[in-house]
C-alpha cells in the first residue's frame, strides 16, 4: 500500500509541475504552508501582529488606516519570462470590520531596483462565518520586466473608521509559474517539489455520509 501510495503522489504531483517549452512550471513561494511552524521566507510588515496559529499565519491588525503585510521579495532572479503568466491562490478565512480589506499584490521587479508593472489582485472579504475557509485563485500577467524576479504581499488593510481592523487566517499561499531552472536543480525540483506539494494542509471542509 505504501509503494502505492508513493507512485500515485508522483503521478498526480506530475500534474502539478510539468515540462514545458521554457522550463517547467513550478511553485515560486517558499513555505506557503507554513509547516514550517515560522515565518521561514517571508517578511514581515511594521503593523499589526503576525503570528503563526494552528498551521496557518494570522494577521492582527487594529491600527487605523493602515497595511498589515506578510512578503516574499525578488524571487526567481533571472528566471522569468517577461509577460508570462502566473496564477495566485491562497485559502483565508477571519473576520473584517468597517472599511477593512484583504488584498494581494504581485510586483515584477527590474534587476537593480525598480518595478515594471504591479499586479493588485482582486479584493476579497472573509466568510460570514469566521470558521470557514474561502480560496482565492487569479492568474495575472508579470510585467515587461523581471530580470529581478517578482515581489508577492499578502496584506490586511483597515480602513478610517474607528471600528476598522482585521484577525485573518491565510494558508496554502501558492504562486505557480514557468521558470527555467538551472540544470542541475531540475532533477531536484521533479523528484523532491513534486511530493512536497501533495503534503500541503487542505483546508476544505469534509462531508462524510454514512452508507447503510
Amino acid at each position: 500500500m505504501y509503494i502505492k501510495e508513493m507512485i500515485t503522489a508522483v503521478l498526480i504531483g506530475s500534474a502539478t509541475i510539468l515540462p514545458t517549452a521554457n522550463g517547467v512550471i513550478m511553485e515560486l513561494l517558499t513555505n506557503g504552508d507554513f509547516e514550517t511552524g515560522d515565518f521561514t521566507g517571508w517578511e514581515l510588515g511594521i503593523n499589526g501582529i503576525q503570528t503563526i496559529e494552528n498551521g496557518a499565519a494570522k494577521i492582527s491588525n487594529y491600527v487605523i488606516a493602515s497595511p498589515s503585510t506578510i512578503r516574499q521579495n525578488e524571487l526567481h532572479m533571472g528566471l522569468l519570462t517577461p509577460g508570462q503568466e502566473v496564477t495566485v491562490s491562497f485559502d483565508y478565512r477571519g473576520s473584517v470590520g468597517i472599511g477593512a480589506v484583504i488584498i494581494a499584490h504581485i510586483y515584477s521587479v527590474v534587476e537593480g531596483g525598480g518595478i515594471s508593472n504591479t499586479k493588485l489582485l482582486d479584493t476579497v472579504f472573509p466568510h460570514a462565518d469566521p470558521d470557514v475557509w474561502s480560496t482565492h485563485t487569479q492568474t495575472i500577467t508579470l510585467g515587461d520586466d523581471v530580470s529581478g524576479g517578482f515581489s508577492f504581499q499578502l496584506e490586511a488593510t483597515t480602513g478610517t473608521h474607528l471600528e476598522s481592523f482585521a484577525d485573518v487566517y491565510f494558508d496554502n499561499i501558492s504562486v505557480m509559474g514557468d521558470v527555467i531552472p538551472e540544470p542541475t536543480s531540475v532533477l531536484l525540483i521533479l523528484s523532491g517539489g513534486t511530493i512536497l506539494t501533495l503534503m500541503r494542509r487542505k483546508k476544505n471542509n469534509i462531508i462524510v455520509h454514512k452508507v447503510d
